[in-house]
């Protein structure tokens, strides 16, 4: 995943914005040279299939990309239904980096300008929850002056009231929904928020996305906060209270493997099996046969799930 760190100030500056719906059939045109400027793409229905520089994403319903400047890009695959997405031109006369990761968003040995310096760090492809998307494309909306529409073969003139001084306002709306806060007391809240969801449905199909939407960051930097907070990655922390709760069941109930399986979120009985004695050194059927105490003491990660929310990391 890449990230575009931007040094701030100054702060990036809003050029110009619309949007285009396309039909089923229709691709995304050929950029050989990019555009000389940020390319914010948000789409509100349908999907793109976009190659930018050498990687390829698929753009979908609440999704947001950013193409740097003169990045060539293009569509990779017509639109297979109807597609409405729109567009914002942005620059900045800062430096900026595409890194791997987000970076902290002060450098400094105190909060002035002159002796430090600000970043603000935005995904390059990012999926919005339902209410940011919402959000975002509603001060997309204010700041629009062109609609292209391939059904009607159109290219109209929207009228906007914003004057220059209301546009940057906007635009910086939209720029700080679409960026990372990093600061130490968020990680913590982020860890214990989705820690907390797990705990509450491992036995759904709890995916990375569905973790980093409840979370409301980036999967990324949810990955981050997990690790940080309990040396676990979300999917670890998953598996092992899967595994607890499988511990229970055994110990307490008359339900089979394959029951206690899939009631604990796993997809195969196998996978189960293979699992839980790689964390238990045997199979689920021997440990229900030594009647064994339930082992949730060999992830102590998880005992101390009500005792970190007010702790600070270092």
């Amino acid at each position: 995943m890449s990230f575009i760190n931007i040094q701030v100030p100054p702060f990036p500056y809003y050029f110009f914005s619309g949007n285009a719906i396309y039909r089923p059939g229709d691709m995304h045109t050929c950029r050989n040279s990019g555009v000389p400027c940020f390319d914010l793409i948000v789409v509100e229905y349908g999907a793109l299939t976009m190659r930018v520089g050498t990687e390829i994403f698929k753009v979908k319903k609440n999704d947001a990309l950013i193409i740097p400047p003169r990045y060539p890009h293009k569509g990779t695959q017509i639109c297979k239904e109807k597609t409405l997405f729109h567009w914002l031109h942005f620059q900045t006369s800062s430096n900026y980096k595409i890194d791997e990761s987000p970076v902290n968003t002060f450098t400094g040995s105190n909060s002035s300008f002159s002796n430090g310096s600000y970043r603000i760090s935005i995904p390059m492809h990012q999926s919005l929850t339902s209410d940011n998307a919402d959000a975002v494309i509603s001060l997309m909306s204010r700041l629009e002056t062109q609609s292209i529409d391939f059904y009607s073969r159109s290219n109209t003139i929207l009228k906007s009231s914003a004057n220059a001084f209301y546009q940057q306002e906007l635009f910086m709306k939209i720029l700080q929904r679409l960026s990372m806060v990093l600061n130490k007391v968020s990680r913590v809240e982020i860890a214990y928020v989705a820690m907390q969801y797990i705990h509450s449905h491992y036995a759904e199909n709890v995916t990375l996305e569905t973790l980093s939407k409840v979370a409301n960051c980036h999967p990324t930097h949810l990955i981050r906060c997990m690790k940080k907070q309990y040396n676990l990655s979300p999917m670890q922390a998953l598996t092992k209270v899967r595994l607890n709760n499988a511990c229970i069941l055994l110990s307490e109930g008359d339900l089979s493997v394959t029951e206690i399986a899939y009631l604990t979120g796993f997809s195969s009985v196998s996978y189960f099996g293979k699992l839980f004695k790689d964390a238990f050194s045997c199979s689920p059927k021997e440990y229900r046969a030594k009647k064994l105490i339930p082992q949730t003491y060999i992830f102590p990660e998880m005992d101390a799930l009500e005792n970190f929310k007010g702790t600070e990391e270092s």
